[in-house]
C-alpha cells in the first residue's frame, strides 16, 4: 500500500510533499521487500500459489494505482481500454490461480 501511495505522489497528487521523505520511504520499502521476500520464499511450505499471490498483488496494485493517470483527464477511450485490459488481466490471473490450485491438489 505504501508503495502505491508513492506512485500517486509521482503523479503529482500532493506537489508540496517533501521529496526526501518520499525517496527515503521508497528505499526503505524496497530494502525491506528485498530482505524479507527471499526468506519467505525459502520456506519449505512456499508453493507456486504463494508466488502467484505475490505477483498478483503487485500487478493488481500497479493496475489500481495506474488509474491516477486518469484523474487529470484523458480520452475516455483510454480509460475504457484500461478498464477492459485490467479486467482481462484479473480474469487470466484467476484462471491461473484455479489451475495452480488443481495442480497443488494432485501432488
Amino acid at each position: 500500500m505504501i508503495w502505491h501511495g508513492l506512485v500517486l505522489l509521482a503523479f503529482g497528487i500532493a506537489p508540496a510533499f517533501p521529496e526526501a521523505i518520499a525517496v527515503t520511504v521508497g528505499v526503505a520499502v524496497a530494502a525491506l521487500s528485498l530482505y524479507w521476500l527471499p526468506r519467505f520464499a525459502a520456506h519449505p511450505a512456499w508453493r507456486d500459489t504463494h508466488r502467484l499471490g505475490v505477483a498478483s498483488g503487485a500487478i493488481i496494485g500497479a493496475m489500481t494505482s495506474g488509474f491516477a493517470a486518469f484523474i487529470y483527464g484523458t480520452a475516455k477511450l483510454d480509460l475504457y481500454g484500461k478498464i477492459v485490459l485490467n479486467l482481462l488481466a484479473v480474469i487470466l490471473l484467476s484462471c491461473l490461480a484455479v489451475r495452480l490450485k488443481r495442480s497443488d491438489g494432485s501432488r
